[in-house]
């Protein structure tokens, strides 16, 4: 349990830090701290979801792409593979955990969705015709790991390396990290002034619509500078601006005092005596 906190202090850790850096008023290149995307593996021997993968999936769905993976699933059936996948997506159904969805994203519809399989092997097989095959070795078979009837390997690499590595970013910081940024403000209750549904934000659906909302943002921030600018000044003390005229009076008398205080007093002369 303590491994899961330290995993999500450190995915929201890295979210405050970026939005720390992009709200200072005195910002130059913002780094982007952010995790885009976490690989949750789940133990292929528990019947669904435990309660430490419940409790980290629910309160990290909304903060990063999270996609479940299924370890060593060659110490398993197909049929129970298959029935665990639907196990794990009754579980997050009914704790309403979200997953990356790959239909969200333009991929093909033949796509696998998750959560997805894996199969952990270094064992080295030729075939006769020189294929060269990686995997694991058993006494009854052979387990492959670039085998899609084996398990999902090629495509949790293709997605995370290939077809969806833009899409992971974009939709961290146009979805899950404007929601987040919202719900922190309204928490802290600095915006009031400021429409902040328009932080609420679903996939944008076209390049214009994402231009736009990308001017909404900015504005936004702007005004929150502005307003922090604003409540700063208010909170200054009021000083004072004299007049031309009292400071050269007050300079001429504070001179005309270190004069005096600088001039040596006089001393009468020393009568002469005649011996």
């Amino acid at each position: 349990s303590s491994g899961i906190n330290a995993e999500y202090g450190e995915i929201k850790g890295r979210i405050n830090r970026y939005m720390s850096e992009e709200n200072s008023i005195a910002r130059r290149v913002v780094t982007d701290h952010r995790i885009h995307c976490c690989i949750y593996f789940l133990s292929p021997f528990a019947y669904g979801l435990r309660p430490v993968d419940i409790e980290f999936l629910r309160s990290s769905c909304r903060l990063v792409n999270v996609i479940p993976v299924i370890a060593k699933v060659d110490t398993m059936t197909t049929q129970e593979c298959k029935k665990l996948k639907n196990k794990i997506l009754e579980d997050c159904e009914k704790h309403d955990i979200i997953l990356f969805n790959p239909d969200m994203f333009d991929l093909p519809d033949n796509i696998t969705l998750p959560p997805y399989s894996v199969i952990g092997g270094d064992t080295k097989v030729y075939d006769d015709d020189g294929t060269l095959r990686i995997g694991r070795q058993y006494p009854w078979g052979f387990a492959e790991v670039h085998n899609e009837g084996h398990c999902d390997y090629v495509t949790l690499h293709d997605i995370l390396l290939k077809s969806c590595i833009e899409d992971l970013i974009e939709y961290t910081d146009s979805t899950l990290y404007e929601n987040y940024r919202t719900a922190h403000l309204r928490s802290l209750d600095l915006n009031s002034s400021i429409d902040l549904s328009l932080s609420i934000i679903a996939s944008p659906t076209s390049e214009k619509e994402r231009l736009i909302q990308e001017k909404q943002f900015e504005l936004e921030r702007l005004r929150r500078h502005l307003d922090q600018i604003r409540r700063m000044s208010e909170k200054e003390p009021i000083i004072e601006v004299m007049s031309c005229s009292d400071r050269d009076s007050i300079l001429s008398s504070a001179s005309s005092n270190r004069s005096g205080e600088m001039k040596e007093p006089e001393t009468e002369p020393i009568p002469e005596t005649t011996i």
